[in-house]
């Protein structure tokens, strides 16, 4: 169902006043127009606002029609307001669309002939700055409410826009950083407070005339969980590796000392030290004899750190080579 145009027309010349409605119904299928010749009833039509579009003279015996354009502007102003005049001229028009008119017409028969077409301009302007100002709300909200960090920079990465994400990721409340032009590239940031976080960075030139660099669109992403998970899954590959490696050397070696001396060895690499010491503990002081030309120092010690009061340690002993 088609909703009804709701006019309200300020215009104290009843031939006048009767010639726009005769044109507007001839237009406008489903209209409703509000006649206004006094003050007091214009005031009441002001408060209550239910109308869809106001016209006016310019001319009236209470006032003038950039004083009612300003009433109504001032408590309606969306809503459009056009005057239909025949004693303006060009120094009233500029100052009345300065004061927010939509439009300025004459009221002579060739021009009044498009006022029809100067309302449906009016009202399609205004429908589609409600669906902008909508499509605006539900992008900020999105722009806000995204799990990753979003910005836009100028031409030399100052940044003009940023969501909370992004504010959260680098835990800053005013933002203040600057990123280059990239897709997809990672790296490590330092936080406000000081923590360093791995992120993801993708960018969009923006240009304008010419090729002209404006600025840019970009997206970045904490990626520090990811990061980690990665860093610890090949530590552990090195460490099985070493572990099959020292495996398969141990098992083509009968010798005690050079089997410690290898483990000694892929121990030191997996911690990433240059010397190390194996202990083997017994409490029997005549069970151990030194390897004749043993890399490895060999000798006896007492420790308390062995598995049992009075035990004995064995050890080898030697540096990565």
């Amino acid at each position: 169902m088609t909703k009804s145009l709701r006019i309200v027309l300020i215009e104290d010349n009843p031939v006048d006043c009767a010639r726009v409605v005769e044109l507007l119904e001839r237009e406008f299928a489903d209209l409703s127009v509000r006649q206004i010749r006094e003050a007091v009833d214009l005031d009441a039509v002001v408060a209550e606002g239910d109308f869809d579009l106001v016209l006016t003279d310019y001319l009236l015996p209470w006032t003038d029609g950039l004083t009612v354009l300003r009433a109504v502007k001032r408590r309606w102003p969306d809503v459009p307001v056009l005057m239909v005049t025949g004693s303006g001229n060009e120094e009233i028009a500029i100052e009345a669309i300065k004061s927010g008119l939509d439009d300025y017409i004459l009221k002579s028969h060739k021009h009044l002939a498009r006022l029809p077409t100067a309302i449906r301009t009016a009202l399609d302007r205004l429908e589609q700055r409600h669906r902008l100002e909508e499509v605006e709300v539900q992008y900020h909200t999105l722009f806000d409410r995204v799990p990753i960090g979003l910005y836009r920079t100028t031409a030399r990465g100052e940044f003009l826009d940023v969501n909370s994400a992004l504010i959260e990721i680098l835990g800053y409340r005013r933002l203040a950083e600057r990123a280059g032009t990239v897709r997809d590239f990672e790296f490590r940031v330092r936080r406000y407070d000081g923590e360093h976080i791995w992120v993801r960075n993708t960018a969009r030139v923006i240009r304008g005339a010419g090729g002209c660099v404006l600025g840019y669109d970009g997206s970045i992403e904490d990626v520090s969980e990811r990061k980690l998970a990665e860093e610890v899954l090949a530590e552990r590959t090195r460490q099985l590796e070493a572990v099959r490696e020292a495996g398969s050397e141990i098992t083509h070696e009968l010798d005690l000392s050079t089997v410690l001396g290898l483990i000694l060895r892929r121990a030191a690499e997996l911690v990433g030290t240059a010397d190390g010491s194996v202990y083997l503990w017994t409490t029997r002081r005549d069970t151990w004899s030194r390897a004749p030309g043993s890399a490895w120092g060999s000798g006896w010690t007492t420790s308390a750190c062995g598995p049992a009061k009075g035990s004995r340690a064995r050890w080898w002993r030697g540096a990565r080579g």
